[in-house]
């Protein structure tokens, strides 16, 4: 019986292995455990740089038969989680982008913007390693 910790597809993956049928219900209610402690663990770290909290209330628990899998829903999750190399931006539905300049006080209007692009959270991996590191004494918890 063991517990793998793995990134798979911007996905904090808990797999349980060789469930036996009497340890099962109190082995899977301590992994489940260990599932809300993992997402309250992502939702903290995400907590440390999200400014609206919308990625962070993003965050979700999915079970199957032998693993749980925790993961932000937000549309933009990938893109924090690994960071963006300088791009340029351009309208696509418009014919000029817009926005406020407060400084200035007034709008811009522009055909084209250079973002600058900006290094990952790496809160999914983070995640990761920390629910390795706290699965070995979990699973002491249920031989004992």
């Amino acid at each position: 019986m063991s517990i793998e910790v793995r990134v798979e597809n911007q996905e904090a993956v808990i797999y349980i292995d060789k469930l036996g049928p009497m340890v099962t219900g109190k082995f899977k209610g301590v992994v489940r455990d260990l599932a809300n402690m993992s997402k309250a663990r992502m939702k903290g770290i995400i907590a440390g740089f999200s400014r609206t909290g919308k990625l962070q209330r993003s965050v979700v628990i999915e079970e199957t038969e032998n693993e749980f899998t925790i993961y932000p829903t937000a549309y933009y999750a990938a893109a924090v989680d690994q960071g963006v190399k300088p791009h340029d931006i351009y309208p696509v539905e418009a014919r000029a982008l817009v926005f406020w300049k407060p400084a200035e006080r007034k709008y811009v209007f522009t055909k084209r913007v250079r973002h600058p692009g900006f290094e990952g959270k790496h809160y999914i991996a983070e995640t990761a390693d920390w629910v390795s590191r706290i699965a070995g004494q979990m699973l002491r918890k249920v031989r004992a």
